[in-house]
């Protein structure tokens, strides 16, 4: 299957995105605003159904939803789903990762979305340069790391 991957356009950069306010840290310089939009190398469009990624595929990046919604699923015994998270328009998810260079759960479009790709060795070099994105990505993952599975 072929998976559509949109270039950044002028008009998706995060200073023209509607969704900035919830992705990005407040009080950022120019200079600091465009060393991350650098970061983002495109957007993706998610079908309803489709999976973005899937348990034990090979993380490198993480992904801001742009619109839609997006839920995470791991498999239980028996071949039963349960859902871990459900996320929206400027949600990041994509953490599951992190620890072991592979995706924990698989990330379902609930509805025809568009994500942002962030890949994360680049976000990682900027976060090590600016802290204030540093301090976001930690706000992220301290609220993935708190949240319960919805059972």
């Amino acid at each position: 299957m072929q998976i559509a991957i949109r270039p950044r356009r002028h008009a998706a950069h995060c200073s023209n995105c509607a969704m900035r306010h919830l992705c990005m840290p407040e009080g950022l310089s120019p200079e600091e605003t465009e060393k991350v939009e650098d970061v983002i190398s495109a957007t993706r469009a998610v079908r309803r159904g489709e999976a973005l990624f899937r348990t034990g595929d090979p993380f490198d990046s993480l992904y801001a939803i742009r619109s839609g919604s997006i839920k995470s699923v791991v498999s239980r015994e028996g071949g039963r789903e349960q859902v871990t998270g459900l996320y929206l328009s400027g949600d990041a998810l994509g953490l599951d990762g992190i620890g072991e260079n592979r995706h924990m759960s698989t990330a379902i479009a609930l509805e025809d979305s568009s994500v942002c790709i962030v890949p994360y060795a680049r976000f990682e070099r900027v976060c090590r340069e600016t802290g204030s994105i540093q301090r976001r990505l930690h706000q992220m993952m301290s609220r993935r790391s708190s949240a319960k599975p919805i059972s």
